[in-house]
This record gives structure tokens, C-alpha cells and sequence, in this order.
């Protein structure tokens, strides 16, 4: 025995004597045994919290950063009365029965308890342990200390005991679907289904941030714990709602739609936790990680006895938050092309579309859907063939690549010119809250239009210069463009040689020789001297020989006016060609030979020349010669629409309509390009195809809107604008691939 202790016992001892030495008056006294000069040890068991998390192995749905449920730390440790009679250095045993934990000396879980305590595994008078909850249920916690085997030594209260239990957390999440024709258009709630412990964890729930209560919030239900999570008066016990961020936020609310956000961490104690309770989630920030936060449920208390930390993973729900960056188109203006044939390079042609959306993080893997919104303005009384019939319900979600970017299936459109649309892309699993379109999630406008090709040939002048200047191809393309066809010139404008007339006969040959082989939806636009028919006039010219008269080369000239001839050939204008002397009675009239006699264009006149050489002499002097040439006039018509060819008749134009020759130009060209694309109609762009009252046939299909005001008027006029029902007439037009019978269906 140390000295210290020695000298204790004997002041101890000496007490004893005084006791019973000394006993009180009028009390009787007994002599104290030496058997209690012992030191009483008591086991002790203290627990961070009198509830275990059961861990639900939701760690086989995850692969990196793997969760489990919190461990509750026990410390047990044993007191002493006097540890100078004997100290107690033997060591102890703990279990916790029925077995519903593990328990470890860590907790990283490494290094199992085995039942048995020793004395040299003390820390500050004490062991500590971790309780991992495997099974639901009540338990005890026993520490019982081991048989001092010494006299000195007596063991009270043992063993020591802690009523405990296991609960489980859990918590429901919900996903959130609708089937995809009604997305933009159905108010209807989406359905709900509850997704399995694996796949709130493993799938999660996908949102997207809120842009003004426009997406829907996720279901997320904590179920009730178990009464005994409160057992035992542990009323300042809470179950705990946290969130666990690498990236991105959530709120929570009370409320699926509006409300105010509930704090994080959210706590329910036993008064407001007497039943399941309902929350709803919504995005606040994009993750950069695919279930990059999760939900936690744990629990927590008040502060005293031991020093606690709140426990956490009971159960928790992994989600993923998007935000779209864009879908394409995205920019302005932009129109579809829907005559066109498909191009991959080319995503403006044809009556269908790939769109694509772009995430703001580059999330792999999430599912998008695409749709078309057509506007509410689109025209609905029209022919079957023209509409947009929308979206079918069994339409596949695409997965986005690695840089968060999907591209849809090809998406079809209406091919009514003018009909408008935006793409509209959501997360499968992130339905907009009823018929909302975000704008995050919309493209930009997308008008229908259609396009035509034209390529031009203009005739050089008789002199010098050409009628290339006489094409109004920017008022062409406005009036066009009024009925959604956009006009593009393929190539430069081209020219030809001067040629005096097209006639009837000749426009194929000619078309073939300037425009060669006809190409798909071009039209070709030939500006010529004059196009006529085949038959000819025989008209006389009678003059004078003073007229004009060049008294050097004894030539005399006739100016003529409105006169059409074939130049190129004598025999195509000359029929002959005679004189007479004036004062012979009656009138001889001797022939010229045709070689005498020449035609030229001076601007819009044609002139004819006649050499008098050998006629004209002293004796019979230029005043008493008469001429008279008999010429071969062809008719001249405006224009001419062949196949995919218009020829437009110049030279009257410039002398009918001097100072707007580029607007008679533009008429018959848009008149011509009308018969191309199938105007006018024979029946009205309506669901019924009913007849179209406008339409009259007179050398083919004409409009007699207001008589004559419709520049499909059968005749020419000044006039260039088509009237409303052909304008609808063409809006609804397949004209994929002119030319286009007027009689046709849409």
C-alpha cells in the first residue's frame, strides 16, 4: 500500500475511534464493521441521444460519396466513493439486447466492439462506443462491470441501464409526368407517382429553377415517425430536414403553389409531427453535377448532458436542377422554309425541324422533350393536309450529350404560310406547372414562309445597254413576300443578244437556249425586246420621198410607231416594196427590188428605209416620188408564262407606260409568277374546300376581284397587289413543286 493511502486509511481509522468514543447523549451507538471501509463503484451509461437512425442500406443506390445513417455516441464510465481503499481496475461488458445496433469503437465503422470492455481502453475515465442502428425497435443498453474480486471493492447499481430505440425516417418523393401533347396546353395536374427508395436516390428528382411559379414543385412527403422516437418524455427531440449541397438550391414550402419558404434546416417536433407532413420543392440553382443535393432527414435536440451533434441521413432524396440556356432557333426573325427539301446543313428547309435545347451546366443524360406551340393566331379553318397536327404522347425523350445539349427528333410543322410557332423543350421529369411556357424554355418565333428561285435573262437593247434595269426585283419580292414566299436570284443577272421578237413558236426553243434544263422550284424570268404571236399583218406605209429625205444618198425614211416586226430575217418583215411618179394619171406603180429597202430601231421607233438611188434624178425630183412598203406586224402580247418560264414583253411597255416600266415589268411578272405557284385557285383554302366565287377562266384561270383590281385580272393593268382570297389561296399552297395546277387541292 502507497504511504498516501496508508495514511488515509489511519485517519479513517481515527474518526472510527472518535465515534465510538464519543457517542451522541441519549443515542444508542453501534460500533461500525471494518467490512464497509470499501470503495462503491457505480457503472454509468450516457448517451448522446436515447434514439438510433436505422440505417436503411440506401448506400447500394449510390456510388460516390456514399451516405449513412449517423451513428449515437454511448460513453460509460463507472464512479467511485474512495478510491483510496481500492481502485477499481477491472473491466466491464456491454450489450445492447435485444440486438437492434452494431456497435463500434469508430465511426468509420472500422473496428467492431466485442463485447468486452478493459481497463486500459479507458480515455478519461471512460469508453466511448457508436450504436449503428440495424434493426427497428426498443432496446437496453447494459453496462456491467466486471467482479472486482477484492473485499475492498463492491460494486452498486449494476449493471448500469439506458432504455433506447431504433427508428426509421423516411420521406416520400414523388415525380412528376404528363403526357407530352398536353404539356403546353393542359392545365390538368401532372401524375404523381412515388418514386422507390432506389430511385430517389439513384434517378432522384430533376427540377428546374422557378421562373415565376411556371414550374412545377416536387412532392416530398416525411412520413411520421414512429411513437417512440418521442418515448421516454424526450419531447425536445426533432426530426431534421436539411439540405446537402456539392452545388445548386432548392426551396421548400408548405404549399404547392405560392407560400413563403420554409428555413433550412427545417425541424418538426412532437407537436406538428402528429401526421404525415406534405412539403413541396422547388429549383432555386442549377447543379453542376448531375444529384448534386439531396434532402436529409435526421434528428436533433435540445442541449444538455452530453455534448451532441445533430444526426443525419435517416433517409434523404437526391435532385437535380436545370435551367435551360437556350432552344434553338434563337434568333430573331427567323423564318422556315417549308417547301424546301431536307438538308442537314440547311435547318431552315423543309416542313420539319430539329431543334435543339441547351442546359446553362453541361449535365449529361437528362431527358428532354420537345414540342411545337403553335401561335394562337394560326388560322384553324384550313384544308386537313396544311395543318400542324401536334405531338404524339408516346413522342421519346431525348438525353442530353456532355456538354447539357439535346437535339429533338424532327419536328413538323404546318406549311400554311404565315402560321408562327416556337419550339418549346422541358425536362421529362419537370413538367411546367399547368399550360405555363416558361420563356427560358421557348425558342425564338418561328414564321412559315416559303421559297421560290428565280434567275434572270435580260435582252441587250437594238443599240446598246440592256432591260436589266427594268426588273423590279425588290417590288417583286414585297408583293411575294406579303403571302410569306421569299424570292432569292440564283446568280447574277445574265444578258442576251438583241432579238426583235419572241414568237409563239419559238418560246420553247428560245427558253431552252437562255435557261437550259428547268430546275426545281426556279422560275425564270426572261425581260425581251417582244413577245408575239405567229401570225402576221400586211400593212401598208404610203409616203412621200421628201419625207425624211437625205437628198446625199437619195434615201427617204419612215418613222413608224406601235409597230412590231420579226428584223432579223427581210422575208419575217418585208412583204414589198414599191414607188410611183405623182404626176402620172393614173398612178404606175414600179417595183423596188427588197434590197432597197432597210429596217432599223431609232429608241422605241422602228424606221424604215428606202434607197431611192437611180429613181431620184433631175427629171423626177424627190417631191413627185410616192412610196409605199407593205410590212409584215405581228401582235405583241405582254408577256408569256411557259412551264417555269416568263418572258416579259419590254418595248411596249416603254412606249405604253413611259417613266413606270419597272412597275408594268413587276406586274406581269407577279401575274405570270402566280399561274407558277397554282393562282387563282379554283377552290378556297377552307376546311371544306368550298369554290372560290373570284375564280374565271379565260385563256386559264383568272381573279375578277372588284372587276379588275387583283393582279390576277385576266388583262393587264396597273395593278400589283393579289386580293385577300388569293393571298390565302397561296399562304395554303403546296409548293414544293411548281407549277402547280390552279385546279388542285391544298
Amino acid at each position: 500500500m502507497s504511504k498516501k493511502k496508508k495514511k488515509a486509511l489511519e485517519a479513517q481509522e481515527k474518526t472510527i475511534k472518535t465515534v465510538k468514543d464519543e457517542p451522541v447523549p441519549g443515542e444508542k451507538t453501534e460500533p461500525v464493521k471494518c467490512d464497509e471501509w470499501k470503495n462503491k463503484v457505480t457503472p454509468r451509461v450516457q448517451v448522446e441521444y436515447k434514439v438510433v437512425l436505422l440505417e436503411r442500406t440506401l448506400a447500394q443506390h449510390q456510388t460516390n460519396d456514399k451516405l449513412y445513417a449517423d451513428m449515437v455516441r454511448v460513453e460509460l464510465s463507472f464512479t467511485e466513493s474512495d478510491t483510496a481503499i481500492k481502485p477499481f481496475t477491472k473491466g466491464a461488458k456491454f450489450s445492447c439486447t435485444p440486438s437492434k445496433v452494431e456497435i463500434f469503437w469508430d465511426t468509420a465503422r472500422t473496428k467492431p466492439f466485442d463485447g468486452d470492455l478493459k481497463h486500459d481502453q479507458l480515455s478519461s475515465g471512460k469508453w466511448v462506443l457508436y450504436l449503428y442502428g440495424k434493426t427497428e425497435g426498443d432496446f437496453k443498453a447494459e453496462l456491467t462491470l466486471n467482479d472486482p474480486q477484492d473485499a475492498k471493492i463492491e460494486l452498486e447499481n449494476n449493471p448500469a441501464e439506458q432504455a433506447m430505440t431504433v427508428v426509421k425516417l423516411e420521406m416520400e418523393l414523388y415525380s412528376d409526368k404528363k403526357a407530352h401533347s398536353k404539356v403546353a396546353f393542359d392545365a390538368s395536374e401532372p401524375t404523381r407517382t412515388k418514386l422507390s427508395a432506389g430511385e430517389k436516390i439513384s434517378r432522384g428528382r430533376l427540377l428546374q429553377v422557378q421562373d415565376n411559379a411556371r414550374h412545377c414543385r416536387a412532392k416530398l412527403v416525411l412520413k411520421k415517425p414512429d411513437g417512440n422516437f418521442w418515448s421516454g418524455g424526450e419531447n425536445h427531440y426533432t426530426v431534421t430536414l436539411n439540405k446537402k449541397t456539392g452545388s445548386g438550391d432548392v426551396n421548400i414550402f408548405k404549399t404547392e403553389t405560392g407560400g413563403v419558404a420554409e428555413p433550412f434546416p427545417l425541424k418538426l417536433d412532437k407537436n406538428n409531427f402528429t401526421e404525415d407532413k406534405v412539403f413541396w420543392v422547388e429549383g432555386a440553382g442549377a447543379v453542376d453535377k448531375l444529384r448534386d443535393l439531396k434532402l436529409i432527414m435526421g434528428m436533433d435536440r435540445t442541449p444538455g448532458g452530453l455534448s451532441k451533434t445533430e444526426k443525419m441521413n435517416g433517409d434523404f432524396a437526391s435532385f437535380t436542377i436545370i435551367q435551360f440556356k437556350k432552344v434553338t432557333p434563337d434568333t430573331a426573325d427567323y423564318k422556315q422554309w417549308c417547301n424546301l427539301p431536307e438538308d442537314s446543313n440547311k435547318p431552315a428547309q423543309s416542313q420539319k425541324f430539329k431543334a435543339k435545347a441547351e442546359l446553362t451546366k453541361p449535365l449529361e443524360n437528362v431527358k428532354i422533350m420537345f414540342s411545337l406551340v403553335p401561335d394562337a393566331n394560326n388560322p384553324t379553318d384550313i384544308p386537313d393536309a396544311v395543318k400542324y397536327t401536334g405531338p404524339g404522347d408516346n413522342e421519346a425523350a431525348v438525353n442530353t450529350n456532355n456538354q447539357g445539349i439535346a437535339e429533338s427528333a424532327k419536328l413538323t410543322f404546318s406549311r400554311y404560310g404565315g402560321d408562327k410557332f416556337q419550339v418549346f423543350a422541358y425536362a421529362q421529369e419537370a413538367p411546367p406547372a399547368g399550360e405555363n411556357k416558361p420563356a427560358k424554355n421557348l425558342s425564338r418565333q418561328i414564321t412559315i414562309w416559303r421559297k421560290l428561285f428565280y434567275r434572270v435573262n435580260c435582252m441587250k437593247r437594238y443599240g446598246s445597254g440592256s432591260y436589266s434595269n427594268r426588273l423590279d426585283e425588290a417590288g417583286m419580292k414585297t408583293k411575294m413576300g406579303d403571302m410569306f414566299v421569299d424570292l432569292e436570284r440564283s446568280g447574277d443577272v445574265s444578258n442576251r443578244d438583241f432579238q426583235s421578237v419572241v414568237k409563239d413558236s419559238k418560246i420553247a426553243a428560245f427558253n431552252t437556249a437562255v435557261f437550259g434544263a428547268d430546275v426545281k422550284r426556279t422560275i425564270n424570268i426572261g425581260l425581251v425586246e417582244a413577245q408575239t404571236g405567229d401570225s402576221v399583218t400586211n400593212v401598208d406605209r404610203l409616203w412621200t420621198a421628201t419625207k425624211g429625205y437625205n437628198a446625199t444618198d437619195k434615201t427617204t425614211t419612215e418613222t413608224l410607231t406601235g409597230f412590231t416586226m420579226e428584223m432579223e430575217t427581210k422575208n419575217a418583215w418585208l412583204d414589198s416594196a414599191k414607188y410611183s411618179n405623182t404626176d402620172v394619171t393614173p398612178e404606175s406603180w414600179i417595183a423596188l427590188n427588197s434590197d432597197k429597202v432597210s429596217l432599223s430601231l431609232d429608241g422605241l421607233e422602228h424606221k424604215v428605209k428606202v434607197d431611192l438611188t437611180g429613181v431620184i434624178t433631175n427629171l423626177l425630183p424627190a417631191n413627185k416620188v410616192r412610196v409605199q412598203v407593205t410590212l409584215k406586224k405581228l401582235s405583241e402580247w405582254s408577256g408569256d408564262s411557259t412551264g417555269n418560264n416568263i418572258l416579259i414583253g419590254m418595248r411596249w411597255r416603254e412606249i405604253g407606260y413611259p417613266g413606270k416600266e419597272k412597275k408594268a415589268a413587276r406586274q406581269t411578272t407577279l401575274h405570270e409568277m402566280g399561274h407558277f405557284i397554282g393562282m387563282t385557285a379554283k377552290k378556297k383554302p377552307d376546311a371544306a374546300q368550298s369554290a372560290n366565287p373570284l375564280r374565271y377562266d379565260q385563256n386559264g384561270p383568272h381573279c375578277k376581284f372588284d372587276t379588275n383590281k387583283c393582279v390576277m385580272y385576266h388583262q393587264f393593268q396597273m395593278v400589283f397587289d393579289f386580293c385577300a382570297t388569293c393571298k390565302e389561296s397561296l399562304k395554303a399552297r403546296n409548293i414544293s413543286d411548281p407549277k402547280i395546277s390552279a385546279d388542285a387541292d391544298y
